[in-house]
């Protein structure tokens, strides 16, 4: 008896598998959650403006109300999820510029520089498309945004058929090899914020591709200034060689700004000898008390491990990797913190939850007696609190 073979037909190039059906495009099925979106994030806040990533979420807030009255703020799980897919995202979203479809977000824009004539503005699906591609491209592409002095900027994405036309030109044949080359461009921009959102992009999307092109910026001569905001935005990445490059630049640095970024980079990769011989070299010559407070902040961080070090940033996917290869999840820094005594104090819930499913023990004291509990409690991060256990 012959094999059993599916019934297959062909259609517009396509091959059909009987009783299967075609996979779904996983972009497109996030777009179609987008209208649930009921929290304003950078791109589409009438209360802010900067740019953003959020794979890792950094938001790099430019302005800020203090006391903003635009509602709800806070990042959309469907959001990042469109962006850490990256260039396989790019063809759904902008099949959907044109999305009119309303989210839940409404703004008021009674101040806007815009042609809009009404008082609320109501983000749409369009809108956030748009947002969404400009953090995998490398662009600060904004819906909505606030300026001083209580002025809104109001972009309406889905009516622009120009702007369309524009963003399709330059992104419709966006490839994972030209996307990788353009961030490699960006990073060898004059524009010190393309610069950084490059290097932040390739360590998320092109890790094998961040370190020559890094190695190569570090090489350059260049003011401190010019390199400072680059080190700073390595913080995903571990590659030794940026390591051992940024070490260098700690060790013949006289400068505090320069060595804060450094130290920065360093902290619980193995260099604590490095670390600890810039603050006794440096420390004595502070006369900032910011300074000084910040070679002390240095200082109580000597002993971090890569968990120590993930805890504080709070990236899901690089802190359940840093959990997987800790060897001890528990283990101490010289003044007894573990990574959740960081994560607490911090206010990191997702990395509290992180290593507490790793049964990270929640009762560890430091050299002072506290528990991370009591660091939630000294840093009134309420979230944090009620998740080990405390009451408000």
């Amino acid at each position: 008896m012959s094999a059993f073979r599916p019934a297959m037909w062909v259609l517009a190039g396509v091959c059909l598998v009987a009783g299967v059906a075609p996979a779904a495009d996983p972009a497109k099925a996030m777009i179609d959650q987008l209208p649930e979106v009921d929290r304003q994030d950078t791109g589409y806040s009438g209360a802010s403006s900067g740019t953003a990533f959020l794979p890792f979420g950094r938001n790099e807030t430019g302005v800020v109300l203090l006391a903003p009255r635009q509602g709800k703020f806070g990042s959309s799980d469907a959001m990042r999820s469109l962006v850490k897919l990256g260039v396989k995202a790019v063809p759904a979203l902008l099949d959907h510029l044109a999305d009119d479809r309303p989210t839940k977000i409404v703004i008021d824009v009674s101040g806007a520089l815009t042609d809009f004539k009404k008082r609320k503005y109501t983000v749409r699906v369009g809108d956030l498309c748009y947002v969404a591609l400009g953090q995998i491209v490398n662009r600060e592409y904004t819906t909505v945004e606030y300026i001083p002095t209580a002025i809104v900027i109001v972009n309406g994405v889905p009516g622009n058929k120009q702007l369309h036309a524009d963003v399709v030109k330059e992104w419709g044949k966006l490839t994972a090899d030209s996307h990788r080359d353009a961030l490699a461009k960006d990073l060898g921009s004059d524009d010190r914020s393309r610069r950084v959102g490059a290097a932040v992009r390739l360590a998320y999307y092109y890790p094998d591709a961040l370190e020559p092109l890094v190695l190569e910026q570090l090489a350059r001569p260049g003011a401190v200034d010019d390199l400072g905001p680059l080190i700073d935005s390595l913080q995903y990445d571990r590659s030794a060689k940026i390591d051992r490059a940024v070490r260098d630049i700690l060790e013949k640095t006289d400068s505090d700004y320069m060595g804060f970024i450094c130290m920065n980079r360093l902290i619980g990769r193995g260099y604590d000898a490095d670390i600890e011989a810039f603050i006794k070299r440096r420390l004595p010559k502070a006369k900032d008390e910011r300074d000084v407070e910040s070679y002390r902040n240095y200082e109580a961080k000597l002993g971090w491990t890569w968990l120590h070090k993930m805890a504080e940033l709070d990236v899901r996917d690089l802190t359940e990797k840093a959990i997987n290869e800790a060897d001890d999840i528990n283990a101490k820094t010289k003044d007894g913190r573990t990574p959740l005594h960081i994560a607490a104090a911090a206010g990191r819930l997702d990395a509290v939850q992180q290593l507490l499913a790793a049964n990270a023990d929640r009762k560890a004291k430091d050299a002072n007696g506290r528990t991370p509990l009591d660091l939630a409690k000294q840093g009134k991060h309420t979230a944090v609190i009620n998740r080990l256990g405390g009451s408000r």
